[in-house]
């Protein structure tokens, strides 16, 4: 009896599950469990949808026919398909996708060619198109191909494209920045060539006209943006902070970008003056009731990073990765993002009895100090180590990123548009970094076409960077589709464990490579010393240079050792987390089915 019980029993959890499987279907029924929430519309995005007035058509190319797009592209092709299905059922009948397999000589294929879309070459099944175009009324925004590496950012890519063609009044944003962040030509020893805007700038233009007025003070002042970008300004003319005061006093919007050591003017132009490479805005900073020593660098050991200069991978303090438990969590600004890198910034503080009030978006740890901008020019490995030994923390937490709110005075009183009274509040967001929307620190270029590249972002830097502008504008609707974008969720937890296992190795491993740089040092001297020596001082110098090279054999050799305690030791407790982890829900599912047999049971005594 008993076995025919559990005969039907499982029949019936059969059925169950079939019926619930169908049910789910054909509601389309969707949990998603992500922590950014991937899988599903952001509620600006819906918004977005809703306020649609003019119906917007996307045409989606992929060549789906006789298997030509390869494997990779035809499983995002799957995520896509259920994307755009979406956009139509939460559209209100304003968006239509039309489908296309463009096969060759195909109609479809002259529409793909018509849209700009880019023909890829499968070396087994010959060429094949993958990508869209949205459409409204006369106007056009393509995606060329749809990289996987974007997976992240199909939400922000399309919806920034929806906004796009649907908006026809298209603000305005001014660049004053010595940077060559337009593009331009370069020289060196190579030849010459030209190079591309920054990725940031080719993100701005998809939604916004993007003017530069370098130093133009007549054009600002006849032509004044909705937002004005100050990025790394150097050596400034008077007349140029005055214009940029009386934008301000007239209720301008800016975001101020300062750098206390640039590494993209060192990468770019590393002949350039050290003064250079450091920007300074005290006398407007003063005026807005912030403080900013352009000397200083901020070192953070707790949130350093691994960088590799050329020579191989090496531990800095003063390039930052900074997670998210130390950026603002409930900012438009900085929600959703979950990690930054900052290389070589400096910081802010408030100015005592101002009328304006500084609100930190990103900051550092307790265990932090500065080093002096100087210090770092050209700095080399064995150098950096010396940094780091030297490391003593204050203790006092940083300001990398703030808002400034409240009305500001005029750093020139004498203005006729200063404004004394100080009616109007200043809508100014600030970074202690021009470089974290470089390209090279912001993420990994993606060609999309032939004459198209975009950014597959590896931090939240262009995240955050657009969604300055996107709030000081007030276009903020792609805000949560564009944090979706910071991919990288770091295990802090476990972070903080490797942190601990090394700071109990660091100050053996950096007595040894400062005793490393020292026989590295004494090394060439001895190489150098060598031609002018007669034959028993070339002897000596041969038995000391052999002495040397064994010792740094032996220290290598130490460096090499710790370092792999430090990854065994962070393997087992790795190890231990993922048995923890494989464990619980089999022990969870085995008492859950324990305690149903026992009151089974219980309850067949009791009858």
């Amino acid at each position: 009896m008993k076995s025919g019980n559990q005969v039907f029993l499982l029949f019936t959890a059969g059925i169950v599950y079939l019926l619930f499987n169908l049910v789910v279907k054909e509601l389309s029924v969707q949990w998603d469990l992500t922590a950014a929430k991937e899988h599903s519309l952001s509620e600006a995005a819906k918004t977005q949808l809703n306020q649609l007035e003019t119906p917007v058509t996307i045409r989606y190319y992929a060549s789906v026919g006789d298997n030509t797009i390869p494997y990779a592209l035809r499983v995002y092709g799957e995520k896509v398909e259920y994307y755009l299905d979406t956009l139509t059922r939460e559209g209100n009948g304003k968006v239509e996708v039309i489908r296309y397999d463009p096969k060759p000589g195909s109609e479809a294929e002259k529409s793909a060619q018509f849209d700009n879309i880019t023909s890829n070459f499968n070396r087994n099944q010959g060429r094949f198109y993958f990508g869209l175009s949205i459409n409204c009324l006369d106007r056009k925004v393509k995606i060329p191909f749809l990289h996987p590496d974007r997976e992240s950012l199909l939400e922000y890519d399309i919806l920034q494209g929806i906004s796009t063609v649907t908006n026809q009044n298209r603000k305005t944003v001014g660049i004053l920045s010595p940077l060559p962040v337009m593009g331009g030509e370069y020289s060196n020893q190579s030849g010459k060539g030209v190079f591309p805007p920054w990725i940031f700038i080719s993100e701005l233009r998809k939604r916004y006209n993007v003017v530069t007025y370098e130093q133009n003070v007549d054009a600002l002042n006849a032509n004044p943006p909705e937002l004005l970008l100050i990025m790394h300004p150097v050596r400034f003319s008077e007349s140029m902070l005055r214009a940029i005061d009386r934008y301000m006093s007239q209720g301008g919007k800016a975001i101020v970008m300062l750098d206390p050591y640039s590494a993209s003017v060192e990468m770019i132009n590393p002949d350039l003056q050290k003064e250079l490479m450091r920007s300074d805005f005290t006398t407007l900073l003063n005026a807005w009731g912030v403080h900013y020593n352009p000397m200083e660098v901020v070192a953070d050991m707790t949130h350093r990073s691994e960088v590799d200069r050329g020579y191989g991978p090496e531990s800095m303090h003063t390039v930052l990765e900074i997670p998210q438990r130390y950026i603002h969590k409930d900012d438009p600004v900085t929600a959703g993002i979950t990690i930054l890198g900052f290389p070589y910034a400096g910081h802010f503080w408030p100015t005592a009895e101002m009328a304006t009030r500084m609100v930190p978006l990103v900051s550092t740890s307790t265990a932090v100090s500065t080093v002096q901008s100087e210090k770092l020019y050209r700095i080399s490995r064995e150098a950096n180590t010396s940094l780091m030994q030297a490391f003593e923390p204050d203790g006092q937490r940083r300001v990398l990123a703030a808002k400034v709110l409240g009305a500001v005075d005029s750093a020139y009183p004498d203005h006729e548009t200063a404004n004394p009274t100080r009616e109007a509040d200043c809508q100014l967001i600030l970074f202690a970094d021009a470089d974290f929307v470089f390209d090279p620190f912001a993420g990994e270029s993606v060609q999309l076409s032939n004459s198209e590249a975009s950014l597959n972002p590896y931090n939240g830097n262009l995240a955050l960077f657009s969604n300055a502008v996107d709030t000081l504008i007030g276009e903020d609707g792609l805000l949560a589709a564009r944090g979706k974008g910071a991919v990288r969720y770091p295990l802090v937890g476990l972070s903080d464990v490797k942190l601990g296992i090394e700071s109990e190795y660091e100050a053996q491993r950096l007595d040894a490579q400062k005793r490393l740089a020292e026989i590295e040092t004494e090394l060439a001297g001895l190489s150098t010393a060598e031609k002018s020596q007669d034959m028993s001082r070339f002897m000596e110098s041969k038995q000391v240079f052999n002495q040397l090279r064994s010792e740094q054999t032996q220290i290598e050799a130490t460096i090499a050792s710790i370092d792999s305690q430090i990854e065994y030791a962070f393997q087992q407790v790795k190890n231990r987390y993922q048995w923890a982890n494989t464990l619980t829900v089999p022990l969870l599912a085995l008492l859950v089915g324990a305690a149903v047999i026992y009151r089974r049971n219980s309850r067949s005594r009791a009858q």
